[in-house]
Protein backbone atom coordinates (compact mmCIF):
# COMPACT_ATOMS: atom_id res chain seq x y z
CA UNK A 1 0.00 0.00 0.00
CA UNK A 2 3.08 2.46 0.83
CA UNK A 3 4.23 2.06 -2.74
CA UNK A 4 0.82 2.69 -4.25
CA UNK A 5 0.36 5.84 -2.53
CA UNK A 6 3.65 6.96 -3.68
CA UNK A 7 2.47 6.78 -7.02
CA UNK A 8 -1.06 8.71 -6.47
CA UNK A 9 0.47 11.60 -4.53
CA UNK A 10 2.55 13.29 -7.06
CA UNK A 11 0.48 12.42 -9.60
CA UNK A 12 -2.67 14.08 -7.83
CA UNK A 13 -0.07 17.00 -7.01
CA UNK A 14 0.90 17.38 -11.05
CA UNK A 15 -3.06 17.40 -12.35
CA UNK A 16 -3.67 20.07 -9.65
CA UNK A 17 -0.86 22.17 -10.58
CA UNK A 18 -1.68 21.84 -14.34
CA UNK A 19 -5.04 22.61 -13.61
CA UNK A 20 -3.75 25.88 -12.32
CA UNK A 21 -1.62 26.73 -15.21
CA UNK A 22 -5.15 26.50 -17.69
CA UNK A 23 -7.02 28.91 -15.65
CA UNK A 24 -5.85 32.66 -15.11
CA UNK A 25 -5.79 34.25 -11.88
CA UNK A 26 -8.74 35.31 -10.15
CA UNK A 27 -8.09 39.56 -9.97
CA UNK A 28 -7.07 38.64 -13.58
CA UNK A 29 -10.23 37.63 -14.79
CA UNK A 30 -12.66 39.63 -12.25
CA UNK A 31 -10.47 42.71 -13.65
CA UNK A 32 -10.44 42.18 -17.39
CA UNK A 33 -13.96 41.09 -17.52
CA UNK A 34 -15.58 44.06 -16.05
CA UNK A 35 -16.65 47.39 -17.23
CA UNK A 36 -17.88 50.97 -16.14
CA UNK A 37 -21.07 52.34 -17.11
CA UNK A 38 -22.47 55.89 -15.94
CA UNK A 39 -26.17 56.37 -15.18
CA UNK A 40 -28.67 58.53 -14.40
CA UNK A 41 -31.90 57.09 -13.31
CA UNK A 42 -32.83 53.19 -12.25
CA UNK A 43 -35.57 51.29 -13.18
CA UNK A 44 -37.05 48.14 -11.14
CA UNK A 45 -39.59 45.82 -12.77
CA UNK A 46 -40.68 43.42 -9.79
CA UNK A 47 -42.09 39.59 -11.30
CA UNK A 48 -41.58 38.10 -7.97
CA UNK A 49 -44.22 36.91 -5.90
CA UNK A 50 -43.56 39.13 -3.52
CA UNK A 51 -43.47 42.90 -2.01
CA UNK A 52 -40.37 45.31 -1.96
CA UNK A 53 -39.74 48.26 -0.53
CA UNK A 54 -37.01 50.66 1.36
CA UNK A 55 -34.98 51.17 -2.59
CA UNK A 56 -31.44 53.13 -1.72
CA UNK A 57 -28.82 54.51 -3.33
CA UNK A 58 -26.11 54.74 -0.70
CA UNK A 59 -27.41 56.02 2.36
CA UNK A 60 -30.14 57.91 0.33
CA UNK A 61 -33.87 56.66 0.46
CA UNK A 62 -35.87 56.65 -2.98
CA UNK A 63 -39.57 56.47 -2.90
CA UNK A 64 -41.01 52.93 -3.66
CA UNK A 65 -43.55 50.20 -2.72
CA UNK A 66 -43.91 47.27 -5.47
CA UNK A 67 -45.72 44.46 -5.19
CA UNK A 68 -45.61 42.01 -8.26
CA UNK A 69 -46.11 43.35 -11.99
CA UNK A 70 -45.37 46.78 -11.18
CA UNK A 71 -42.28 48.62 -12.02
CA UNK A 72 -40.97 52.10 -10.86
CA UNK A 73 -38.08 54.60 -12.00
CA UNK A 74 -35.93 56.79 -9.94
CA UNK A 75 -33.80 60.13 -10.97
CA UNK A 76 -30.81 59.27 -8.55
CA UNK A 77 -29.92 63.08 -9.18
CA UNK A 78 -32.21 63.29 -6.30
CA UNK A 79 -29.43 61.64 -4.20
CA UNK A 80 -27.14 64.60 -4.16
CA UNK A 81 -23.90 62.63 -5.79
CA UNK A 82 -21.19 64.11 -7.15
CA UNK A 83 -20.40 63.12 -11.35
CA UNK A 84 -18.65 59.68 -10.98
CA UNK A 85 -19.86 58.75 -7.70
CA UNK A 86 -20.00 54.69 -7.61
CA UNK A 87 -23.88 53.76 -7.26
CA UNK A 88 -26.00 50.48 -7.44
CA UNK A 89 -29.68 50.43 -5.71
CA UNK A 90 -30.58 48.38 -2.72
CA UNK A 91 -33.86 47.17 -1.43
CA UNK A 92 -35.71 45.51 1.06
CA UNK A 93 -37.91 42.80 0.22
CA UNK A 94 -40.58 41.37 2.62
CA UNK A 95 -40.01 37.84 3.12
CA UNK A 96 -43.38 37.15 5.42
CA UNK A 97 -41.73 36.42 8.82
CA UNK A 98 -39.31 39.21 8.47
CA UNK A 99 -37.01 41.32 5.78
CA UNK A 100 -34.17 40.62 4.35
CA UNK A 101 -31.77 43.95 2.68
CA UNK A 102 -30.98 43.05 -1.17
CA UNK A 103 -28.23 44.44 -3.17
CA UNK A 104 -28.03 44.83 -6.78
CA UNK A 105 -24.49 45.47 -7.21
CA UNK A 106 -22.81 43.22 -9.84
CA UNK A 107 -18.68 42.35 -9.55
CA UNK A 108 -17.92 42.80 -13.04
CA UNK A 109 -19.85 45.51 -14.01
CA UNK A 110 -19.24 49.24 -11.91
CA UNK A 111 -21.79 51.98 -11.76
CA UNK A 112 -20.76 55.75 -12.22
CA UNK A 113 -23.37 58.60 -11.53
CA UNK A 114 -24.22 60.93 -13.95
CA UNK A 115 -26.50 63.32 -15.30
CA UNK A 116 -25.97 62.19 -19.15
CA UNK A 117 -26.11 58.70 -18.46
CA UNK A 118 -29.02 56.29 -19.26
CA UNK A 119 -31.27 54.82 -17.35
CA UNK A 120 -30.18 50.87 -15.84
CA UNK A 121 -32.58 48.30 -15.38
CA UNK A 122 -33.23 46.22 -13.08
CA UNK A 123 -35.40 43.68 -12.22
CA UNK A 124 -36.26 40.00 -9.81
CA UNK A 125 -38.05 37.30 -10.05
CA UNK A 126 -38.61 34.15 -7.80
CA UNK A 127 -40.51 33.94 -4.72
CA UNK A 128 -39.61 35.20 -1.01
CA UNK A 129 -37.28 31.81 -0.99
CA UNK A 130 -35.98 30.90 -4.12
CA UNK A 131 -34.29 32.48 -6.93
CA UNK A 132 -35.21 36.39 -5.49
CA UNK A 133 -31.44 37.92 -6.69
CA UNK A 134 -31.45 41.47 -8.56
CA UNK A 135 -30.63 41.12 -12.13
CA UNK A 136 -29.90 43.60 -14.73
CA UNK A 137 -32.10 43.80 -17.89
CA UNK A 138 -30.97 44.26 -21.28
CA UNK A 139 -28.92 47.52 -20.70
CA UNK A 140 -26.60 49.90 -23.05
CA UNK A 141 -23.71 51.27 -21.44
CA UNK A 142 -22.89 54.57 -21.57
CA UNK A 143 -18.84 54.31 -20.79
CA UNK A 144 -17.51 57.82 -21.45
CA UNK A 145 -19.71 60.97 -20.62
CA UNK A 146 -18.16 64.26 -21.48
Amino acid sequence: MPKRLNRVVPIFLSSIVLATLNEPPLAQSIAGGGKTCYVSKFKFENEGAYELSIFKVGSYTFDGFLSQAQSRTWDISKAGLENGTDVFLTYRIDQGSGYSRKSCKKDDTQLKYHPDGNTWGYWSKGSTRINNRCRFRSNTCIATVD
